[in-house]
C-alpha cells in the first residue's frame, strides 16, 4: 500500500522487505528515514524587537511581586485546545504558526494562563496584520481567554502595571 504525502513529507518509507511466512498478507511497519546529517538553520541575533525587549522588562518588573510568569512567543496551538475533533483540521490551520507576544500564566494555579498581551507595531496596520489580530481575536474570544492589545512603544513597570490593573488581574 502506498504512503501518504505527510509520510513523504516526515522521510517516512515503507519497509521493502519480503514478508515472512507467518506475515503473508501483513503490511510492513513504516520506517522513519535517518534524521539529517544539518540543517540550515543559526540562531537568530535578535529574539526581540527593541519595543518587545521593553515591554517584557516593564512587565516583568510589574509582576515582580504577584503570583504571575510571564511567557513570551507563545504559540496558539500550544496554548488552546481544541474541541471540534471533526473540524480540528480546519481550525488548526487558521492557529498555524501565530503566536501570542505575551502570556501571563498564574503560578499558584498550576500554571492556568490569566492574560494575553499582543504588541501591536506597523505589521499590524496591513491587511494581513489585520487579518492575523482578527483571528487571534477570534481565538482569544472562543477560547476564553482576555487578550490585551497595546501599542508597541516603551513603557514603564507603573505604566504596564496600571494596564494590568484595568485588565483586572487580582492582587495588582
Amino acid at each position: 500500500m502506498p504512503l501518504g504525502c505527510l509520510a513523504s513529507l516526515f522521510g517516512i518509507r515503507s519497509n521493502a522487505a519480503p514478508a515472512s511466512r507467518g506475515q503473508q498478507g501483513a503490511q510492513q511497519a513504516a520506517v522513519p528515514a535517518p534524521a539529517p546529517a544539518s540543517l540550515p538553520l543559526k540562531v537568530r541575533r535578535d529574539f526581540f524587537t527593541r519595543d518587545e525587549a521593553a515591554f517584557f522588562e516593564a512587565l516583568e518588573a510589574a509582576t515582580a511581586d504577584l503570583p504571575y510568569r510571564v511567557l513570551t512567543k507563545v504559540r496558539l496551538g500550544d496554548l488552546f485546545d481544541i474541541t471540534d475533533k471533526v473540524n480540528s483540521g480546519a481550525t488548526r490551520g487558521r492557529l498555524g504558526d501565530k503566536h501570542v507576544d505575551f502570556l501571563l500564566v498564574n503560578t499558584r494555579d498550576h500554571y492556568r494562563p490569566v492574560l494575553a498581551i499582543e504588541l501591536d507595531g506597523v505589521s499590524h496596520t496591513t491587511e494581513q496584520g489585520q487579518y492575523r489580530d482578527a483571528v487571534k481575536d477570534m481565538a482569544f474570544r472562543c477560547g476564553g481567554l482576555k487578550v490585551l492589545r497595546v501599542p508597541s512603544r516603551t513603557y514603564t513597570a507603573a505604566q504596564v502595571r496600571e494596564m494590568l490593573h484595568k485588565a483586572g488581574l487580582d492582587g495588582v
